[in-house]
This record gives structure tokens, sequence and C-alpha cells, in this order.
């Protein structure tokens, strides 16, 4: 691996597309211990493009850890076209794409752009940061998403890894409070 990549960007996640959150979340439990489980109803974006598109999406999304790694289960309750439909069309629910987070985030998306992986799918988040869906299926099963660090989304990563590994088994789902943040400017 060139050094320099190692340095700017760190490969942290892997998110699954789901048919049934509540029954992915228990199967993850039961199977992996991982737990618990902070769930965002109808996650709020931004800007959100796909193919170019403003498009609208409803997702339900359920994060937890297991060890440093970061799982992500994504359930989008309508059949619009998205960056999840697709893959779901194309291969079926499972393995969507795996997450890496960066503070270069410029310079991050223009050097896998420069390896041939488009940018199908990018929004602003709801810690204010952007975050690009990248067409890595000529090399990869799956998509790489590139998710910009800032210190919001930083202690509330590091928030959730550290519940995890202090989780006595109990209150496995855990529903994250959305009601303070405005879609329009982000905060």
């Amino acid at each position: 691996m060139n050094a320099s990549v190692k340095n700017v960007a760190e490969f942290c996640q892997m998110a699954f597309i789901v048919q049934d959150l509540q029954k992915a979340m228990l199967h993850h439990t039961e199977i992996f211990g991982a737990g618990p489980w902070h769930v965002f109803d109808r996650v709020p974006v931004r800007d959100l493009l796909y193919r170019g598109k403003p498009t609208p999406v409803n997702l339900h999304l359920a994060v937890t850890y297991v060890g440093d790694m970061q799982l992500e289960l994504i359930q989008q309750t309508d059949d619009l076209p998205s960056v999840y439909t697709e893959v779901i069309e194309a291969r079926g629910y499972g393995l969507h794409h795996c997450g890496v987070a960066t503070r270069n985030f410029d310079a991050e998306l223009a050097r896998y752009q420069a390896l041939g992986y488009e940018c199908v799918s990018s929004a602003v988040t709801l810690f204010d940061t952007r975050a690009a869906y990248l067409d890595s299926g000529r090399d990869l099963p799956y998509m790489i998403e590139l998710v910009e660090l800032n210190t919001a989304l930083v202690e509330a990563f590091d928030g959730m890894r550290q519940t995890s590994i202090t989780w006595d088994g109990s209150r496995p789902v855990r529903a994250v409070d959305l009601s303070g943040w405005d879609s329009a400017n982000g905060s």
C-alpha cells in the first residue's frame, strides 16, 4: 500500500443493504455479539445526488461496532432510484460498500476518480460532512463510501464505539434522536 494513502484515509466500515432492519440487527447480535445498535430513522441528508440528479430517499440505518470495525445496516423504505436500489437490482441484498474516512476529502475523491471510480452519489450528512459513493465494481465486489471526517463525526463514532466496548447486552437497540437536526442547514 502507498504509505501516503494510509496517512490520509482509514478503512473503517462495512455496510450492508438489508430488507428488514430489525431482523438484520437481531441476526448480527445473535451471531457476532454485535451491539448495541444505534438506529437512525429517516436519515436526513442534504444535497443528495444520484447519478448527477437530485433525489429523495427514505433510509433507516443501524450502526454498531465489532472491535474497531463499524457495521452499518441500511434499509431503504421506498423504491426510488438510488445507490442502494441500483445494487439491489444488480445483485440483491448484502454487502453494499466499505467506508473510508478521511480529513482530506477532495484529494481522496480525486485519487479515486483518477483510478476510474465514478462518483455515483453524494450528499452532506447529518454531521455536516460530505460523503460520496464511488463505483469500484470494476475491481471490487462493493462500492466505496468516502466520508469526510470532522470533530462532530469523530465524536459520534467514538461514542458509539465506546458504547459497544462496554455494552452489557441490555438495550440492544437505541434510537438516535434526530429531532434537533435541521436538514436545511445541517445543524
